[in-house]
């Protein structure tokens, strides 16, 4: 009877749980701007559907989880569409940073962490092609709300 009601459990957890979830990343950072710019993190739906991230929350630790920012409502990234946010001060470390992404109940979506980075230049998760991110990340020229291309790299 125990081992029914741990299957049925996990199937309804498989059931209730929300796929679109992993489909958003993080795909740029750019933390290192000059004093006139500000620090930004990119979001992009690798999805069909649009996706809300009301609540969700990005953090920034190495050493301690510190929050960025919690979605307001009605944020909704759209399919294959980026969404980039602007932090209103200098909070990313230039070295030895990891950003995390976590959907509105805590649960890890996504998360970038990266040893250095140079002034002007972003962190970018490279695209395989138009709709398909890869797992490459490599200093480059920002590339806010676009691509980042595999070529050249």
């Amino acid at each position: 009877m125990i081992v029914k009601i741990l299957i049925f459990s996990v199937l309804l957890f498989f059931l209730c749980a929300t796929p679109t979830q992993a489909h958003i990343v993080i795909s740029e950072v750019y933390p290192a701007p000059t004093s006139d710019e500000k620090e930004w993190i990119e979001l992009f739906n690798t999805s069909d559907q649009p996706v809300d991230i009301s609540g969700w929350k990005l953090f920034e630790h190495f050493t301690t989880l510190k929050e960025i920012t919690t979605f307001s409502d009605a944020t909704l990234v759209n399919p294959h569409d980026f969404f980039v946010f602007e932090l209103d001060s200098s909070r990313l470390n230039n070295t030895e940073e990891k950003i995390s992404l976590h959907d509105s109940q805590g649960i890890l979506v996504n998360s970038l962490q990266y040893a250095s980075s140079e002034t002007q230049k972003s962190l970018s998760v490279l695209f395989l092609d138009a709709t398909t991110i890869g797992t490459t990340l490599a200093i480059t020229t920002p590339t806010k709300a676009l691509l980042n291309p595999l070529e050249g790299v």
